[in-house]
C-alpha cells in the first residue's frame, strides 16, 4: 500500500480481498470482455491490479499501460464513486493506442509529455465522466491520466488489466491468473501447466 494524504493506492487487491477476485472473474465483467479478448482469459496480477483512492484535487500524467502494441492489456476501471464533473473524470486522447511506439518505458509504458512527437498533443485529452458503478474498457496504449477528488468527494477507482491467453507460450505466466476458459498452447513443444 501507498499513502500520503491526497492518495492512497492498495495494489495486489485481488489477493488481498477475495471480493476483487470475485469481481474480477465475475461473468458479468467477463462477458463484457469475451467479445474483445476471446474465450481465454488471464487477469494479469503485477499490472493495475490497485484500488485508488483519491482524497485531494489534481491530476495524473498522461501515460500508456504498456509499451508495445504486441504485447497488448485490456484495462478496466470500475468506478466505486461518481466521477462526473470534470476535476475527478479519467481523461483519454481518442485515438492514441493507434500512434506508434515511442519513448522510453516508465514501468511498462510511456509518459506522454516525455515522448516528443506526443507532448504536443497532451491538450488534446478529453475528460470521461462516470457514475459510481461504470466500468471504462480501454486499450493499454490509449493515452490516459487519472484525476483527483471532486467537491462531492473521494474519487475511488478498481483498476485491472486482462488479456487473452498466450497461446505461443508453452508454460503459463505465473503473474496471469485463468478466469475464463482454457490456456491452449499453438507453439512448437508440450504445455506444462
Amino acid at each position: 500500500m501507498r499513502s500520503t494524504r491526497e492518495k492512497t493506492r492498495i495494489d495486489q487487491v485481488v489477493s488481498f480481498d477475495s471480493a476483487y477476485l470475485e469481481i474480477a472473474s465475475s461473468d458479468l465483467m467477463l462477458d463484457a470482455l469475451t467479445p474483445v479478448l476471446g474465450p481465454n482469459i488471464e487477469l494479469v496480477e503485477n499490472r493495475h491490479n490497485h484500488l485508488s483512492i483519491y482524497r485531494g484535487p489534481g491530476t495524473d500524467r498522461l501515460h500508456r499501460d504498456i509499451l508495445q502494441w504486441s504485447r497488448s492489456i485490456l484495462t478496466v476501471l470500475i468506478y466505486l464513486s461518481g466521477c462526473t464533473d470534470l476535476a475527478s473524470a479519467t481523461r483519454v486522447v481518442p485515438g492514441s493506442h493507434l500512434w506508434p511506439c515511442l519513448g522510453q518505458p516508465n514501468n511498462g509504458g510511456t509518459w506522454m509529455e516525455e515522448v516528443a512527437p506526443y507532448a504536443s498533443l497532451c491538450d488534446q485529452a478529453v475528460a470521461v465522466p462516470t457514475q459510481a458503478g461504470d466500468a471504462v474498457l480501454m486499450h493499454g496504449q490509449l493515452y490516459h491520466a487519472g484525476a483527483g477528488a471532486s467537491e462531492a468527494g473521494p474519487r475511488i477507482v478498481l483498476t485491472l488489466a486482462f488479456r487473452s491467453v498466450d497461446e505461443l507460450a508453452s508454460e503459463p505466466s505465473h503473474r496471469c491468473r485463468l478466469v475464463r476458459g482454457q490456456r491452449i498452447h499453438r507453439g512448437r513443444g508440450e504445455l506444462r501447466v
